[in-house]
C-alpha cells in the first residue's frame, strides 16, 4: 500500500511556508533589540519641541542622525529576513513562467492568424452590407419619386395611399440598412465555436504622434528626466545655470545632518 507523498514514494514533499502569524512571531523575537532601540529614539525625539541655540541644534542633529541610522539598520534586516521568502516566491515565477512560454508563443501565432481572418471578415461583411445600404437608398429615392408624382397628379383611391406606404417602408428599410453598416467590428465577425466560445474582432483605440508642435500643451507632458540632467551643472552657490524658457529653478532648504 502507497503512503502519502514524500513517505515510500518518489512525490517530493510540499514545501510549508510559515503562516503569517508565525512570521510576526518570529520577527518580534529575533529583531527584539532593534525595536528597543526603536521605542527608545521614538521618546528621544519626541521630546524636542524647539531648538533655541546652537548647543541645542547640536544635541537634536545627533538623535536624527541616530534615528536615521536605525532605519539604514532597519532596511538591511528587513532585506536580510524577506530574501529567502523573495527567492522562494521567484522560484515560483520562474517555474510558471517558463512553463507558460510554449503555450504562449503558440497563442501568440494562432491570434495572428485568428487577426487576419477576422480583418477580412469584417471587410467583406461591411462591404456587402454597404452595398446593401446604397440598393435600400436607391429603392427608397424611387419609391418616394413616384409618390411624389402620384401627389401631384392628385391621383385619388388607393394608388396615392399605396405609394406613400411603399415609400415610407422604402425609407424605413435604407435606414435600417445604414445602420447594419456601421456596425460595430463585433457585431460583423461574431462566430461562435461548437461548445460555446465565441470569437469576434475587438476594437481598442490608442494614438500615435504625428506632429508634435500641433499638440495641445494641456497634453504636452515635462520631461523630469532632461530636466534633472540639465540641473547637474552648477555655480559656486550650488545653484543650477541651465537656462530653460519656462522653468524656473526653486530652492527647497532644510537642514541636513550627517
Amino acid at each position: 500500500m502507497s503512503g502519502p507523498p514524500g513517505i515510500g514514494s518518489n512525490a517530493p514533499l510540499s514545501p510549508a511556508p510559515p503562516t503569517v502569524q508565525q512570521v510576526i512571531d518570529y520577527l518580534e523575537y529575533q529583531l527584539v533589540e532593534l525595536i528597543s532601540r526603536r521605542d527608545q529614539l521614538v521618546t528621544a525625539l519626541s521630546e524636542w519641541t524647539g531648538i533655541s541655540d546652537d548647543e541645542n541644534l547640536g544635541r537634536c542633529a545627533e538623535t536624527v542622525r541616530s534615528a536615521r541610522a536605525w532605519l539604514r539598520t532597519s532596511k538591511d534586516r528587513h532585506d536580510e529576513y524577506k530574501r529567502p521568502y523573495l527567492q522562494d516566491g521567484k522560484a515560483v515565477d520562474a517555474w510558471f513562467a517558463n512553463k507558460g512560454i510554449p503555450l504562449g508563443t503558440q497563442l501568440e501565432r494562432v491570434q495572428k492568424l485568428m487577426d487576419t481572418y477576422g480583418a477580412k471578415k469584417e471587410a467583406e461583411e461591411r462591404r456587402k452590407r454597404q452595398k446593401e445600404a446604397e440598393e435600400a437608398a436607391e429603392r427608397a429615392r424611387k419609391a418616394n419619386i413616384s409618390a411624389a408624382k402620384a401627389v401631384q397628379r392628385n391621383l385619388l383611391g388607393d394608388d396615392v395611399s399605396e405609394k406613400l406606404e411603399t415609400a415610407a417602408r422604402a425609407v424605413e428599410e435604407a435606414d435600417l440598412a445604414q445602420q447594419a453598416a456601421r456596425a460595430p467590428s463585433a457585431d460583423l465577425t461574431r462566430t461562435r465555436g461548437d461548445y460555446g466560445a465565441v470569437a469576434s474582432m475587438r476594437t481598442n483605440w490608442t494614438y500615435e504622434v504625428t506632429d508634435f508642435a500641433a499638440v495641445p500643451d494641456e497634453h504636452k507632458i515635462i520631461n523630469g528626466s532632461s530636466i534633472s540632467a540639465a540641473m547637474k551643472r552648477r555655480d559656486a552657490t550650488g545653484k543650477p545655470t541651465a537656462v530653460i524658457p519656462g522653468i524656473r529653478w526653486v530652492a527647497q532648504r532644510k537642514m541636513g545632518v550627517s
